[in-house]
């Protein structure tokens, strides 16, 4: 399966076979990113095609390419636009060349369609949340993956807290099987620093800085692409470099992301009134695992209890509870192409 997964400027790719991933990504113009992208889809089975924003017309995490999904995929380009713009881009060519392989639509908010409408909606004028303006969530891909993933090990779990700690951290809570809470909002920019995006912040700063005549595009990517944790240590660094660094300058932009992770994960308890599982899913699992129990000590109101991993577990899949922690604790590899891939299969 080939993967196609826009972020900013750039678009990653992933050939995946169940077992051997190979991955890159492309950081040009787009004539050549769909040079390359129609080179690669014409040597691949199957295709999918990330959506990191499908707005109200998608529901589903994965549908096929159709040309009717193709048209709903074109009117959600605004939502997202860059990111949604490659995507759409990207599957016309796929559609139009490569109609004789399966190809998918793989959305990133479609698991949060489903939000409680007063963990969906803002406090904004009626008028405006039928336009579209409330929460769409993201990253849903994973966490209904991982929600799945649990349900075959731990079939008992009702509440489950799914942690995601990429460049993008963020965090879900999930209640027999549905959504009721997310750290993301409108967009990836609300809820926790990202590598270069603010984070939530106070709606009144864009307003200032609008009036210091920064123009509305010059604002979104100042908070877009020129803040993060990257831009407060000033060079570009993974999650688990920023957490486990010692260095004084990490420390300030270290604890803005704990302290929002944490917040982030307590609202998700209040929301489901405790946990049963909290999973955190790492871009680097052994990096994390001293900041994993750092948070989860903040926790210990609840109970719970952590412990070093056995040197004979799985280096890809951790449980790092004790044996009489009333929450239970799991540690494992991000790994968004095999989530996608099972997913894609599973839907036929």
């Amino acid at each position: 399966m080939l993967i196609f997964e826009p972020c900013n400027d750039r678009v990653r790719w992933m050939t995946y076979d169940g077992y051997q991933l190979n991955s890159g990504e492309f950081n040009t113009s787009f004539n050549e990113v769909m040079r390359i992208a129609t080179k690669l889809i014409s040597q691949a089975t199957c295709v999918s095609y990330i959506l990191q924003n499908g707005g109200s017309l998608f529901n589903q995490p994965v549908v096929p390419l159709t040309p009717e999904h193709l048209e709903n995929l074109e009117k959600v380009v605004p939502y997202h636009y860059d990111a949604n713009n490659t995507t759409y881009r990207l599957a016309c060519t796929g559609l139009d060349l490569f109609a004789h392989i399966p190809q998918y639509i793989c959305c990133n908010t479609a698991f949060f369609y489903g939000l409680p409408p007063y963990a969906k909606y803002y406090a904004l004028p009626y008028e405006l949340t039928q336009k579209g303006i409330n929460r769409f969530g993201g990253d849903g891909l994973y966490h209904q993956w991982t929600w799945e993933i649990v349900q075959e090990k731990h079939p008992g779990c009702q509440r489950l807290i799914s942690i995601n700690l990429h460049e993008n951290p963020n965090v879900a809570a999930i209640a027999n099987g549905n959504p009721v809470e997310t750290s993301l909002g409108f967009s990836c920019l609300e809820g926790i620093p990202s590598a270069t995006g603010c984070g939530s912040i106070d709606p009144t700063i864009p307003l200032e800085l609008m009036r210091a005549d920064m123009s509305a595009t010059s604002v979104e990517y100042l908070l877009a692409r020129q803040s993060g944790w990257n831009n407060l240590v000033g060079t570009p660094m993974s999650l688990a470099e920023l957490l486990q660094s010692p260095s004084h300058p990490q420390k300030l932009a270290r604890e803005i992301i704990l302290n929002n992770l944490i917040k982030a994960i307590g609202a998700c308890m209040a929301a489901m009134n405790g946990a049963d599982i909290l999973v955190f899913n790492c871009v680097g699992l052994s990096e994390m695992l001293p900041s994993i129990r750092e948070i989860c000590n903040q926790f210990s109101f609840t109970g719970i209890k952590t412990t070093l991993p056995n040197d004979n577990a799985s280096k890809t899949n951790l449980e790092l509870n004790a044996p009489d922690s009333p929450i239970k604790i799991i540690a494992s590899e991000y790994r968004l192409a095999h989530a996608i891939f099972n997913m894609c299969y599973s839907s036929e």
